[in-house]
């Protein structure tokens, strides 16, 4: 769980998703966009990205960092995601929605 350094800038309430930050604050985006990579494609990365696109929730899949058990049902299940409304992104491109060269040399402007 993320604890703010100044608690009476930040109020912290259970569950997590209930945690309010006043708009302007760095911490507060009122539509994040999720950036997903890891293993497997058909189990984790699948239900990750399914459970926020069900939440209405904007996400990336960053698919040079994914793999799955079987290519070819990798494939199709990344296609099938894309069609739901997830983005399908590379490394390259999720270092730049940070704000990171992807050289990691120095940070780039993130307008």
């Amino acid at each position: 769980m993320l604890v703010p350094l100044d608690e009476s800038i930040y109020r912290l309430t259970w569950p997590a998703h209930e945690q309010k930050y006043p708009a302007g604050s760095p911490a507060f985006d009122p539509s994040p966009e999720f950036v997903v990579f890891g293993v497997a494609t058909e189990y984790c990365v699948r239900l990750a990205v399914d459970g926020l696109l069900r939440r209405g929730r904007r996400v990336s899949i960053v698919t040079d960092a994914v793999r799955s058990l079987n290519h070819r049902k990798g494939q199709q299940i990344l296609e099938s995601l894309e069609s739901c409304g997830a983005r399908l992104i590379t490394s390259e491109e999720a270092l730049k929605l940070v704000g990171v060269s992807p050289t990691g040399r120095k940070k780039l402007s993130v307008d």
